[in-house]
């Protein structure tokens, strides 16, 4: 968390969002002291509040709940009167036919759970699944994707399945060898070479 400070403290980006991973297939704590942590944040800063995103590319089914809720007049709007009593406005609401806005909690397995050969050789992996679900609502076809700690490649992986291009860095030169078979076998998957 001090960190999420000192990066709006020291540049010129400010947190929009934290998002939650719930990593389903996380590996159990055996500690007796600590519950089972299979969350991670993400944390999304910009540098203003104009960014490019595409909603209807992560929308996500509405419950049936919701689907038979709005069939009646819902609460929508409350306000107070001079009295301090909620006075509240009811409205038949309009669904998105490509469904609802996602919420801020991620249900992705871990990268262990669907390991590729390359993935596996990393310490700390994650699931394709992130990168690509950031990278669809985030940006188009033929835009640059920036990793600055590349790992294992599974960033570049996701541009590559989904035509963005991508920039990375790697200290560690052992994961080279990792990045470079991840990033053909992408290619290979998605029948070019970038």
């Amino acid at each position: 968390f001090r960190l999420v400070c000192a990066i709006e403290d020291n540049t010129e980006m400010y947190l929009h969002e934290r998002y939650f991973w719930h990593k389903k297939s996380g590996r159990p704590k055996s500690s007796r002291r600590r519950l089972n942590d299979t969350a991670e944040y993400i944390f999304h800063f910009v540098k203003n509040s104009q960014f490019k995103c595409f909603s209807d590319e992560i929308r996500v089914p509405y419950a049936e709940s919701s689907l038979k809720r709005v069939k009646s007049p819902v609460q929508i709007i409350r306000s107070v009167d001079e009295n301090g009593i909620n006075v509240n406005k009811k409205k038949i609401m309009k669904l998105n036919p490509k469904g609802q806005m996602p919420s801020v909690f991620f249900d992705f397995n871990t990268a262990s759970a669907v390991r590729s050969s390359s993935s596996g050789k990393h310490p700390a992996p994650f699931n394709v699944e992130l990168p690509l679900w950031f990278i669809r609502w985030l940006t188009e076809k033929n835009d640059v994707v920036l990793d600055p700690f590349m790992g294992g490649g599974t960033t570049a992986e996701a541009c590559i399945l989904t035509g963005r291009k991508y920039i990375g860095f790697e200290l560690n030169r052992t994961y080279a060898k990792f990045i470079s078979e991840r990033i053909e076998l992408a290619e290979e998957k998605a029948g070019k070479k970038t």
